[in-house]
């Protein structure tokens, strides 16, 4: 936060950082306002791996800012489920809506149909996991062309 704090021309950017120890199936993660990730358990199950409040973005406000409204960024601790899923992804995927919806009409992926996707997926190993789940996008997208980025992880947990 302190070295893009004054560096990004009034924008911010949102992070998420962990790391993973697979054989024990922990994840030590700090998020700045990122989206929570989704933890998809080896039935189908879906929950988000939420830490409460979403944190602030990174380049908000300077760390002693932070300080003062008690928004720092903390590391925090979970166990992935045995032979589930960890799924990252920007929020161009979630905010994704059908190229002919008329922007009163426009509802975004994630309401529509993920966690559904995700549940029908899920048996999968990540590779397949990610195909899938991109084609389930551009297919409700309409296309192929997204007016964000999309970036999407899938670690087998």
């Amino acid at each position: 936060n302190h070295q893009l704090y004054n560096q990004t021309g009034g924008n911010f950017v949102t992070a998420f950082y962990g790391i993973l120890s697979p054989d024990r199936r922990e994840l030590l993660y700090a998020s700045a306002g990122h989206n929570h990730p989704y933890v998809v358990g080896d039935d189908g199950s879906i929950s988000l791996l939420d830490h409460g409040a979403r944190s602030l973005p990174l380049a908000v406000m300077d760390n002693t800012g932070l300080e003062a409204v008690r928004q720092p960024y903390e590391n925090r601790q979970a166990t992935l489920p045995a032979n589930g899923k960890l799924l990252l992804y920007t929020d161009g995927m979630v905010e994704a809506t059908r190229i002919d919806a008329s922007p009163q009409d426009a509802v975004d992926f994630e309401s529509a149909s993920l966690r559904a996707v995700i549940s029908g997926l899920s048996p999968l190993p990540a590779q397949a996991f990610i195909d899938g789940l991109v084609r389930a996008l551009c297919t409700y997208r309409g296309s192929e062309n997204f007016d964000d980025d999309i970036c999407m992880i899938c670690i087998d947990t």
